[in-house]
């Protein structure tokens, strides 16, 4: 796994923002065979202050970088970006949820 795994998103006004994150997990393969492997790997991502208003136009793409592969998902229209910017304003308006 590696010690530097990334976050990019792309809002909807074609701004990039690219996070990277700390590695916070990884389980061993649940299931191995030589035709099929299974593992889950997590990540933390720190969103500064400044960056929350980025989510406010809506999330058109998320590309994750992490072990063993790269993920990634368009949006035709917004379906995290307004959600995550709200719930980035509540964690940072209130210090005791961070």
């Amino acid at each position: 796994m590696p010690d530097n795994p990334s976050i990019r998103f792309r809002n909807f006004e074609g701004t990039q923002l690219v996070l990277q994150g700390t590695s916070i997990g990884h389980t061993a393969p649940l299931i191995s065979d030589q035709a099929n492997t299974t593992q889950y790997v997590a990540a933390q991502f720190l969103v500064l202050p400044g960056q929350i208003d980025f989510f406010r136009s809506g999330i058109q793409s998320i590309q994750i970088t992490t072990a063993p592969k790269v993920h990634e998902v368009s949006f035709r229209k917004d379906r995290i970006g307004l959600k995550l910017y709200k719930e980035l304003l509540r964690q940072n308006q209130n210090p005791e949820m961070k």
